[in-house]
């Protein structure tokens, strides 16, 4: 099991610089607000401020004042890929009518990990993140 009082971003040093750093603020901002977005209209942008929120929404790394604010921002996430998942899911059906529907079958289970990594990051015990990286982030998750 992971050290996770040894992680980087439960480093007060590290808590420093990024608390410090407005561009990290700047991303957190442009993250949020798209998050406010329609998932619907904005699935791809929507889908990509997801994946900031995957990476770098950890106490100590965003700039939030507490765990609940996080758990918010996570949340709004998670509420956003469920609908981009029913959109794709109807294509999908739709699509398979006339045998394209391979690759947006990926992507639906690229979209089911991402959901599951959220998920775990709303749990009692945080850190408790899946071990295989979504089928879409290709080799963008470190291994275990």
């Amino acid at each position: 099991m992971p050290d996770h009082k040894n992680c980087p971003w439960n480093q007060p040093d590290a808590s420093t610089w990024l608390s410090g750093n407005d561009s990290i603020r700047r991303v957190a901002r442009l993250v949020e607000k798209t998050l406010d977005n329609d998932p619907r209209q904005f699935p791809i942008q929507m889908r990509a401020a997801t994946t900031m929120v995957i990476l770098l929404c950890r106490a100590g790394m965003w700039p939030a004042h507490d765990q609940e604010e996080l758990n918010e921002v996570i949340a709004q996430a998670r509420r956003n890929l469920t609908m981009i998942r029913e959109l794709y899911s109807v294509e999908s059906k739709r699509r398979e009518e006339v045998g394209q529907h391979q690759s947006l079958h990926r992507l639906l289970k690229g979209l089911e990990a991402e959901m599951r990594i959220l998920d775990a990051r709303m749990s009692e015990s945080p850190l408790n993140i899946p071990d295989e990286p979504p089928e879409s982030w290709g080799l963008t998750w470190p291994k275990p």
